[in-house]
Order: structure tokens, then sequence, then C-alpha cells
């Protein structure tokens, strides 16, 4: 039997007259208990289930001590006493099976399998406790130990899909039991498990199914808990499925219920309805709605409440990129929750609040709120939540060059998970270790590091982890000189992603793949040199170089709606140097151009710098040296911004060969016009060199093969600005982009339409700044 099941049988008992005073009193004493515990008051409801036990005991009331004990187990649990709560459980236990009180013993087994964390002592004690009831003939304590068996695979560590099975397997039993039983509550409980199991797998719509019909069962049974209970899971489960709007209806509905019914669970359906809103887009309701909670909570004195809407605004201010004031709400919950003598809470905050002093590049603050997250999350934190504190203090002495300081955080980190038998996070732990590695030039270790982590992922089953840790082994051997071996891992990690249809993921490690085979053909010999003879080898991967980019190119087109600009900056870049390696510079620098731009409007300075590179050596073996250099002492100035130096150098040895061919060039036009009038020549002598180089060869003159372009645009006259005194028209507008557009890139009449990607019309990346200053000239007052 549930323990809210019981709060109503022992509300019941304490009332029927034929009991004793002490009896009614115990039962009366367990109600209030689960009430309690119900309202979140633990120390009350701990303190009155201890009498009732007492009580139970003094009174004879045999059935009433397992439930009574069992209830103290599970509170000492929610207050973070795991351990002492499955030790008394245990003592309990043993004292039961010396009496041979079957059915007090199976009690007190479900008791170790609800809160006990070894998962596989909790699945034994939940079977155990299962096939005692079924021998008591208790089928409806069976069907709560089924339950329990469920969150247990639930809650374990392991592979997803054998979990969800194993999970399903035990909620079907429950199912199965409480049909046979007429037990509708106990149907919905085990339907909602199932969805719970169905959900875990990935099967979203399945799990909504079954949560829909035990939904359907609350109502029946007008069972305003139960109701509001399986609207938030539905809530939660449809904004999983990026069904925003329906959620929120789900989310609000139970919202409104827990606030008729007065229970603490608003808090959650609070949470679920910012979510919502969130994921819809509407940040200023999302701030409305968590704002009037916030006033209402200070009102009445609610101080949980009140840091757990403040806790909110803190991710709405982050994700908003307003991180002082996140910095700010986050410090007034965490001292609520150190008032309160909520440590669990405190620490969480404690770990966001290092984060943001880390986003704000306050790196010594950052490092200080982290060691004290770390210290109370020892004992009381999730996994994750120690693996992220331990990232944010590691990346924030690796902004401060510490390097040193972030190799021991993370040696005793890993050890305190080695420890504790985390193995998850002590692969979290290897994977920053790499990170480490890789920045103190510890190549050989941070191989190992990442070797090892995805290893450890592999055996605990979690696919996602183990893909991201075979991109950190292909970073590892780039890092290295190991492109083969990088080439490997990025592969292996392509298979992984594509299988669990993570296409960000896949689209990432085909930019690696294509990385590295470019990085590959170069290492066997290929060169951008027009006549340059490719050995088999380089052939082979740099024919997989542009093989492999295109694949990425039209992923991370497809995922550019998603925001991932970055993303298919990186990759128009190394499909860029893998069309340069086979002569094609015309395409090379449509990809570098298109790179500049999706750089520049993110911000992205040192990626910038990295396409104009490109973009300057596709120009010069076209011959069109000007647009070369100008684009490369753009990318210098951007290289020296970022404290670039390897970038800064490498483009200095670009504009440096540019101006010695341009020397060269104008040497020997002067030497031809020498040749051919040495009388005009004599009087140029006389002239500024200034005027000299009106006369010079201009880029690709001569010489340029097929490949080259002539930087001769023809010159169009500048229309006059657009008047708009009399009103804005659309047609006007499109009349004078096209007129400018067509003047900067020095199309022919007819040439570009008014759909024409600009890109494709002959726009690099500096006459796309040209365009930009033009179209502000010309368009004046509209904004761009």
């Amino acid at each position: 039997m549930a323990a809210a099941d019981l709060g109503t049988f022992y509300r019941k008992k304490s009332e029927e007259g034929r009991l004793g005073a002490k009896e009614r009193q115990a039962c009366k004493l367990y109600a209030d208990a689960d009430d309690h515990f119900n309202k979140e008051a633990v120390e009350e409801a701990l303190h009155e289930a201890k009498q009732a036990a007492e009580l139970f005991k003094e009174a004879g009331f045999k059935s009433g001590i397992p439930d009574a004990l069992r209830l103290v187990v599970q509170l000492l649990s929610s207050q973070g006493k795991k351990e002492d709560a499955v030790k008394m459980a245990k003592d309990d236990l043993g004292k039961f099976r010396s009496s041979g009180d079957k059915l007090a013993e199976a009690k007190m087994l479900l008791a170790i399998a609800e809160v006990n964390k070894d998962s596989q002592e909790a699945i034994q004690s939940a079977t155990e406790a299962m096939s005692l009831f079924k021998s008591q003939g208790d089928a409806k304590m069976e069907a709560s130990a089924c339950l329990a068996l469920s969150g247990v695979h639930l809650a374990k560590d392991g592979d997803e899909k054998k979990r969800a099975k194993e999970a399903q397997s035990a909620a079907a039993k429950a199912k199965e039991l409480s049909i046979q039983g007429g037990d509708k509550k106990g149907e919905a409980e085990a339907l909602h498990a199932v969805a719970a199991a169905l959900a875990l797998e990935g099967s979203i719509d399945e799990a909504v199914t079954s949560a829909d019909e035990a939904l359907d069962l609350y109502l029946e049974l007008k069972n305003k808990k139960g109701e509001a209970f399986e609207l938030l899971a539905l809530a939660d489960w449809k904004l999983k499925n990026n069904k925003p709007k329906k959620a929120l209806s789900d989310a609000e509905e139970a919202l409104e219920i827990y606030q008729e019914l007065g229970s603490p669970k608003e808090k959650d359906a609070l949470a679920m309805v910012f979510a919502a809103h969130l994921a819809k887009g509407n940040m200023a309701k999302a701030t409305r709605v968590v704002t009037r909670a916030l006033a209402r909570y200070q009102e009445t004195g609610d101080k949980s409440s009140e840091a757990d809407a403040l806790a909110m605004l803190v991710k709405l201010y982050g994700e908003d990129g307003k991180l002082e004031e996140a910095l700010s709400m986050a410090e007034k919950a965490c001292a609520i929750f150190q008032d309160m003598g909520n440590q669990k809470q405190e620490s969480a905050l404690a770990g966001k609040i290092a984060l943001l002093h880390l986003n704000l590049e306050n790196y010594d603050k950052a490092l200080q709120s982290g060691e004290d997250a770390l210290t109370l999350l020892k004992e009381l934190g999730t996994s994750e939540e120690k693996v992220e504190a331990m990232f944010t203090m590691v990346e924030a002495y690796l902004q401060k060059e510490s390097l040193q300081e972030a190799l021991d955080l993370v040696t005793d980190v890993r050890k305190d998970f080695q420890a504790s038998g985390d193995s998850k996070a002590e692969a979290q732990a290897l994977i920053a270790l790499c990170s480490v590695q890789l920045r103190m030039d510890g190549f050989e270790q941070a191989v190992g590091a990442a070797t090892r982590a995805q290893t450890i992922f592999s055996d605990e089953g979690d696919s996602k982890s183990e893909a991201n840790a075979l991109c950190m082994l292909s970073e590892a051997h780039t890092r290295k000189g190991e492109y083969k071996a990088a080439v490997k891992a990025s592969e292996r990690a392509r298979a992984v992603f594509k299988e669990l249809e993570d296409r960000e993921g896949e689209a990432a490690a085909l930019y690696k793949m294509a990385a590295n085979n470019v990085q590959l053909a170069v290492q066997e010999g290929a060169s951008a040199a027009p006549d340059a003879a490719l050995s088999r080898a380089a052939g082979d991967a740099l024919d997989k170089g542009v093989k492999t980019s295109d694949a990425a190119l039209k992923l991370a087109r497809d995922l550019l709606p998603d925001g991932h600009q970055q993303l298919l900056g990186v990759v128009l870049c190394v499909h860029g140097k893998a069309l340069l390696l086979k002569n094609k510079a015309e395409d090379a620098l449509r990809s570098a151009d298109e790179a500049v731009v999706l750089f520049r409007e993110i911000g992205e300075v040192h990626s910038e710098a990295d396409a104009l590179h490109l973009s300057a050596y596709a120009l010069g073996k076209m011959r069109q040296y000007q647009e070369a250099r100008d684009a490369a002492n753009e990318a210098l100035t951007l290289y020296q911004q970022t404290a670039d130096a390897t970038g800064e150098e490498e483009v200095s040895q670009l504009i440096g060969s540019i101006e010695e061919i341009q020397q060269q060039m104008q040497a020997q036009w002067m030497q031809q016009q020498m040749a051919q009038n040495p009388g005009m020549f004599q009087q140029q002598q006389q002239m500024p060199m200034m005027n000299m180089n009106m006369f010079a060869p201009q880029e690709a003159a001569g010489g340029g093969g097929g490949e080259g372009m002539s930087l001769a645009r023809t010159e169009r006259e500048r229309g006059p600005a657009l008047d708009i005194s009399s009103g804005i028209d659309e047609a006007m507008v499109k009349t004078k982009v096209l007129e400018i557009a067509t003047r900067i890139t020095g199309a022919e009449d007819g040439e570009i339409e008014a759909d024409t990607p600009l890109m494709e019309a002959g726009l690099t990346s500096n006459s796309a700044i040209l365009l930009r200053d033009e179209l502000s000239q010309e368009l004046p007052g509209i904004s761009l």
C-alpha cells in the first residue's frame, strides 16, 4: 500500500471507537505525520512518525509498527540522511526476521528498496519484498513493491533502453495486480510508472498516452492530488517533445489545483509553467508569472517558495544574458536557503553562483564559490552538480593560466569519485583532465584520459557521453599530430551520434573527420601549388576530406535555423581548405566569404580572422592580389585583437608574399614600358610614384588562367540618394538596393535578380562591408 493510502487508512482507524485510546492515538500520529510529510514539514512529520511507532509497539498493534518505521525511513531519506535511513531499515529488518513476522519483514525490505542508493541492493530488496507479499496474499503491497522496483530501474545507471525495459516490465506487473484487485488508484500509479519507462526510452508519444489513461482514472476517482501530479508529468513530457503550448496548458491546470489544495507542490507546477513560457519564447510572460508568485511568497513569509522563485529568476536572467541580475537573485536565494539550514539547495545555488562569476570573468570569485559548492556538494549534491562545479573551477583556473592548480583540482576530484564508486562522474573528471593536459601540451596524457573516459562511458551504457569522449579523443590525437587516429575516433563518434539521431553531434563529428582528413592529406604531401603531384595516400585523404565536409555542410545548413552559425562557419572553413587543395580557389573563396559573414554576425572575432585568412589565400590563388592583401590585413588586425601570435605570424607571411608578388609585377611592367616607350617613361619618372601606380597592372592581368578573375570592375555612376520625404515605397527600395548591389559586385545589367544570393553574384568579405556602407548612405532614414 502506498504511503498516501496508509495515511487515509490510519486516519479512519483513529476514528474507530472499537480501538483502544493508545491505538487510536498511534493511528492519528501516523496520519498527522503523513499529512506533514506531504506538506514538506519534515521535522514535524519525523517526530510524529517516531511517536506513532513507539505507541504501536506499546499497544501491540503489530501491523502498524512496520508501517510507522517505514515512514520514518522515508523521512530520514528526504532529509538527505540516506545512509542512516538504510541502516535503520536493515536493523529493523533483522528484528522482524528473528520474530518470524513475514509481512513486517516484507515492509522493511520495501523501505530499503525505496531509499537505498545502491541499486543492486535495492533491486534485491524489492524482489524479495514482492515474493514475500505474494506469499502472504497481499496483492496491494505486492503491487507497491513492483512500483518500487520499477523506480529503482529508472533511477539506476546504465543503458537507458535496458533500464526502461526492466522498469516497464515491473510497472506492467503492478498494473496487472491492481486491475485484478480492482484498485483503480494503484492502476493509475502503475500506468504512470509505465509512462515514465516509455519516456526514458524516448517513446514520448506512447508515454503521454499511458499518462493520459492514468489521468482519466484520477479524474474518475475525483483524486485532485493525483490529477495534478499526472498533469505535471504530462507537461514535462510534452515540453520534452517540443510541444510547449500543450505543456503550458497542463502545467497551468496543475498549478491551479495545487493552489486550491494549498500544496507545497505548487512551486513545482509554477516551475513547469515558467519552463513552458520560456520554451515558447515568452520571456515577458515567464517573468510576470514568477515575479507575481515571488511577491505573494514574500507577503506570506513563505521563505522556501521565495527562494525557489528567486532560483527561477536566476535561470531567466541567465538565459537573457542579464548575468549581473542573475547573480543578484542567486545570492539572495542562497542566503535564504542558508538561513533555513537547507544545505542541499544552498550547495546547488553555490554552484550556479560560481558559474555566473565565471561567465562574468570574475575568476577569483568563481573559484571561491566553486570551492564552497564542492565542499557542500560532497555530502549532499548529485553527481551532476559536483561535475558542474568541478568544470567551473577548472575553466576559471585555465582562464587564469593556473594550469597546475587546475590539474591538482581534477586529480583530487577524480580520486573522490573513484573512492565513492561513481564511475560516470570519474569519467567526466577524466574529460576535464584531458582538457587540462591539452592546455599543458601533455598530449600523451590527454589521449590516455580521453580513452579511459570513453571506456567507462561505454561500460556504463551512456552512449551520448561516450560519443563526446570520442570527439575529445579525436581532438587529443589531432593536437598530437596523429591525424589517422583522430579520423578513426571521430568516425566512431559520428556512428554513435547517428544511431542516437543526434544531428548536432553528428555534424560536429563530421567536421572533425573532414578537418583531420585534410590535415592528413597535407601530412602526406598535398599542396595548394598548381602543379603539385598527389601521392595516393594524400589523394585518398583529400577525397575523404571533401566528401565528409560536403556531408557536414549539408547537415550544418539544416541546423542553421536552430542557431548553429558557429558550426556552419567552421564547416565552411574546412570545406574551403579542402577545395583549395583541390585547386578550386573560386569555390573555396565562396565558402570562406560565407563563413566571414556568419562569424561577423555572431561576434566570433577569432573565427572571423581564420575565415578572412582563408579568403586572402584563395584570392591570392586567383591572382586578385589587392583584395587578397586587404583581406589578409583585416585578418591581421583581428589576430592582433585576440592575441593570436601564431595566426598573426602566418598571415604576416602571406602579406609579405603578396607584397613581393605585387612588387615583381610592377617591376616587370616598368621594364616592359621602358622597352616599348622609352620617351614616355622618361617623362613619367618625374611624376610621383603614387601616380605611376595608376598605370600598373591590376591583379590578374595576364597569366591568370581560367581560374583568375579581374578586379577591374565596370565603373557605374552612383545614383542619387533615395528620396523618402513623401514616404517609403517597397518597389523604390528594392530598385535602389539592386542598383547598389550591381555597382558593388561589378555585375552586368540583368545579371542579378531580386532573389539572387549575393555570394553567388560575386560579393566578397571586403565588398560586403562596402555594400553595407553604401546602403547606409543611399538609403537615409531606413533601418538596415
